[in-house]
């Protein structure tokens, strides 16, 4: 069973965003150090952006979503502290075959 007053936190990764570094990853769970925010979710060119760090204090509310809803559903309970980020390559989603083609052949992506 799952202790989960050893889990400060949770992020929360999209498969089809295969473009994601380890990098901002890092700065997420360093953001939450500095503050322990219940919320810390990257921006990049004044949109929100994945992957999203959940303090273990949102866990209970996360347990109760269902559905297709993602965790975006509490940001209304919670402080969401924004780290800029620069790399707009978080805001790619690979969701059809046509888009992973030109993933793999466009070196601009």
């Amino acid at each position: 069973m799952l202790k989960t007053n050893r889990v400060g936190g949770a992020i929360f990764l999209l498969a089809d965003q295969p473009q994601l570094t380890s990098s901002v990853i890092r700065a997420l769970v360093e953001k939450h150090a500095q503050g322990l925010y219940p919320i810390v979710a990257p921006m990049v060119m004044d949109r929100r952006a994945n992957p999203v760090l959940f303090d273990r204090l949102t866990f209970p509310d996360l347990l109760t979503l269902e559905g297709d809803v993602g965790g975006r559903a509490i940001f209304h309970k919670y402080r969401v502290e924004y780290l800029p980020w620069h790399d707009d390559r978080l805001l790619l989603d690979v969701d059809t075959p046509e888009m992973y083609q030109r993933l793999i052949s466009d070196e601009s992506l």
